[in-house]
């Protein structure tokens, strides 16, 4: 099939649900049960469209002999979008209501057929009768005030009694692998091998162990509503994948990927319903967290190792920085290209999204923290945050911003990206910084192992985190009132 060029249509991925097409629009003379792809609708492309549209001869670049190949989209792009027919290229030129009408030196399909079709795209694609629906809804990239506000009922805690017998303990602690806080509730996650462990961040009390049997854990992430912990990494050159974590019972949800080296990169959405990952393939996958198999849609638009994705907290965008210094902003439904972030000259260490969804930070090994207009993709400002690399970038609820990096040094910023704090320098290089759920406590770890508590209001270190804990040594090691905390010195503050 070939077509011209359209206009992409933006599409929001929604709630998936497995409610009927009695709820969607659809024709007159469309079919009542239930269509599939497989059922009803690859019957009929094969009888007009495969000969000309499959795996071998992809005229046009487009591939109708599957749900994930037509979800691709053809040499000029995007063919379909799942619950709306009347926007989708590929019913529009079978319908004939826009050139190149297809089937190409055929008549046009019978509308008993056509209808088909339309049900199925308005049904949300369905491959099999097993399948559930991915529903798009068009949308506007104007971002409103963000979707990302506090649950209602208590924070998502463990509430069963989770294991807090390290699986693994090493001889000689390692660099901090990741780190994680809750948005909502006193939880902090620390990567460590084979394992995850959280803490309780006001007592710094070691309150379970979550295995990790993949290899190493490189990458943690909490869901927007906090009930959720990612976790992704894997073993160099052999495997990867990410995890997902219940926190209330510390049950595995859900495996997405099956990398063939670590997972380098990795999110999951607002909603619950994606995860996007990379690492060394260079390649940005986005998965259907219910229906894990294939990526829901690839992109291939870095040229090195992806180590930074995120995702806006109203779900509409995608972030991804690689090796090279390369940052994109994508649309979060179906990786359409948005804006191209050109200014850092090194490797993406961190992006995130500020809380309104309308600023994005990020962190390089130039040294920079950048601040981006999400709306534009415009640079708001450029902050010389840690000489000789700037490896991690954290944003509080009110947008307040702190950075680690290769100088050994923690820095505090406003969420202009003016310089306040600078915190107790660690003896090693700093690796990564997150702030807990009210804002009033800075936790920050080092290549030694060394997981440090500050107190943002103060500046002053509180405590600290054993990365390495042990079953007769304690996991934790608050400071006493009016002391420094162990390994300080008095007037912390630079």
């Amino acid at each position: 099939m070939t077509h011209r060029p359209c206009q992409p249509v933006l599409v929001l991925v929604a709630t998936i649900s497995l409610i009927g097409l009695a709820t969607m629009s659809r024709a007159e003379n469309a079919p009542k049960e239930k269509v599939t792809f497989q059922d009803q609708v690859l019957p009929i492309f094969r009888s007009s469209c495969v000969n000309c549209h499959n795996p071998d001869a992809k005229k046009a670049g487009l591939d109708v002999t599957s749900v994930q190949a037509i979800l691709a989209g053809g040499s000029d792009g995007k063919v379909a979008t799942p619950g709306d027919a009347d926007g989708s290229l590929l019913y529009r030129v079978l319908a004939h209501t826009e050139e190149p009408y297809m089937p190409k030196g055929g008549g046009k399909f019978q509308d008993k057929q056509l209808a088909v079709v339309k049900a199925w795209i308005d049904g949300g694609m369905l491959d099999n009768s097993a399948s559930v629906a991915v529903v798009g809804q068009a949308s506007s990239l104007a971002i409103a005030q963000s979707a990302f506000t506090r649950p209602e009922g208590p924070p998502p805690m463990p509430m069963v009694q989770l294991s807090r017998e390290p699986l693994v303990h090493s001889t000689h602690p390692g660099p901090l692998l990741s780190m994680a806080a809750s948005p909502w509730a006193p939880l902090v996650a620390v990567g460590s091998q084979r394992q995850v462990l959280l803490f309780n961040s006001d007592s710094l009390e070691l309150v379970g162990v979550l295995p990790f049997a993949d290899g190493l854990p490189l990458v943690l992430k909490f869901s927007r509503n906090g009930t959720l912990l990612l976790a992704a990494g894997g073993e160099g050159a052999r495997q990867g994948k990410v995890v997902i974590y219940n926190i209330t019972d510390g049950k595995r949800v859900a495996e997405v990927g099956g990398e063939f080296d670590s997972v380098m990169a990795a999110d999951i959405s607002p909603d619950q319903s994606l995860v996007a990952l990379g690492g060394p393939s260079k390649v940005l996958k986005v998965f259907n967290i219910r229906n894990p198999s294939q990526p829901v849609y690839t992109i291939k638009k870095h040229t090195d190792w992806l180590t930074a994705i995120a995702f806006s907290p109203d779900g509409k965008l995608l972030a991804s920085g690689d090796r090279s210094g390369n940052l994109y902003i994508f649309e979060a439904s179906n990786g359409g290209e948005l804006y191209t972030l050109r200014g850092h000259k090194d490797a993406i260490t961190q992006v995130v999204f500020r809380e309104d969804g309308n600023v994005i930070a990020s962190s390089s090994q130039d040294g920079t923290v950048k601040l981006w207009d999400a709306h534009s993709g415009e640079s708001l400002k450029s902050i010389t945050a840690n000489p000789g690399g700037s490896l991690d970038v954290a944003v509080d609820h009110e947008g307040r911003l702190a950075s680690v990096g290769r100088d050994k040094q923690v820095r505090l910023f406003s969420r202009e990206g003016v310089p306040g704090k600078s915190l107790l320098a660690f003896n090693d290089i700093a690796l990564h910084a997150a702030f807990t759920h009210d804002n009033q406590r800075l936790i920050c770890g080092d290549f030694t192992g060394q997981v440090r508590v500050y107190d943002t209001a103060t500046g002053s270190q509180v405590g600290q985190l054993d990365s390495n804990p042990s079953a007769t040594r304690p996991a934790t090691t608050p400071a006493k009132a009016g002391a420094p905390a162990p390994g300080t010195v008095p007037s912390p503050l630079r």
